[in-house]
């Protein structure tokens, strides 16, 4: 496969400092719109992989999620996603549509703040629900430290443990996020997300394309 262009944002303005444990802030970017940047620190790139992936994993299931990028800001590799406007209040009667994916990516982090007076990683803009800073699910936890493989392994295990945040889900609910992700997101699906993800490297690449084994637990519920 050829490797893949990412784009030069040298002329990216920085606007604002971090927000999170990430090196990196708010850039206007070349199209005029402002970015949440992060770069990859002092480790490797693959928090970078990881982040992007798992968005393209949330848009490919028409979960909202920010436009987002891979590019390169002063030689160095970054995740761009745009910057929204937070609503004043946020609608969560919807967050539970999107259960099976935060379940399927192990990805905590969507329902480790419910609750409390600041959300960081769900916003509503314009009233729709938006998942934001992504940092957490698959391999990565938010921080930076990789899942084990207890934690992150053929076993859904969230498909329990963070059901209960979700309000409004039942079962029906479930068995019909189910059906679809076994039509929509198949394993040819996955193969072709991560084949399209920059810096992604090859042993991740393959653990990731086994993830799909973990859908066979769902039949247990």
């Amino acid at each position: 496969m050829e490797p893949m262009i990412i784009p030069n944002w040298d002329t990216a303005i920085r606007v604002s400092d971090k927000m999170g444990s990430s090196p990196g802030g708010i850039y206007r970017a070349p199209d005029g719109k402002k970015y949440y940047v992060k770069f990859s620190g002092a480790d490797s790139d693959d928090r970078i992989a990881n982040e992007y992936l798992a968005n393209q994993i949330y848009r490919h299931m028409g979960v909202g999620i920010p436009e987002v990028s891979v590019v390169t800001i002063g030689g160095k590799p970054a995740h761009a996603s745009q910057f929204l406007d937070r609503d004043e209040t946020i609608d969560f009667s919807t967050l539970k549509g999107g259960f099976i994916l935060d379940a399927l990516q192990a990805n905590w982090d969507i329902v480790a703040h419910l609750g409390e007076p600041i959300q960081t990683n769900i916003i509503c803009h314009k009233g729709l629900l938006y998942r934001i800073d992504n940092g957490g699910p698959l391999l990565f936890r938010a921080r930076g430290e990789r899942k084990t493989t207890e934690q992150f392994s053929g076993t859904v295990v969230e498909l329990q443990t963070m059901r209960e945040s979700y309000p409004g889900l039942n079962d029906k609910d479930i068995r019909s996020q189910i059906n679809t992700l076994e039509t929509s997101l198949t394993d040819k699906d996955i193969d072709k997300l991560i084949d399209a993800t920059p810096l992604l490297n090859d042993a991740d690449a393959d653990f990731l394309k086994d993830i799909t084994s973990r859908k066979i637990t769902y039949d247990e519920i």
